[in-house]
């Protein structure tokens, strides 16, 4: 793993994750809606959206 730098706050109704390490850094954003979990991950131009539902 790597050693970073991480906050997290509670903007909007969502987990903002920031984190930070060797000049680079990355922004995950959670939130719920309808019973879902979504995970947004942005690193520079690159966005990925996870979306996690309960069985």
């Amino acid at each position: 793993g790597r050693m970073t730098k991480t906050v997290i706050t509670f903007e909007n109704g969502k987990l903002v994750q920031h984190q930070k390490w060797d000049g680079k850094e990355t922004t995950i954003e959670r939130e719920i809606q309808d019973r879902k979990l979504t995970a947004k991950c942005i690193a520079d131009d690159v966005v990925a959206l996870r979306t996690y539902e309960r069985v």
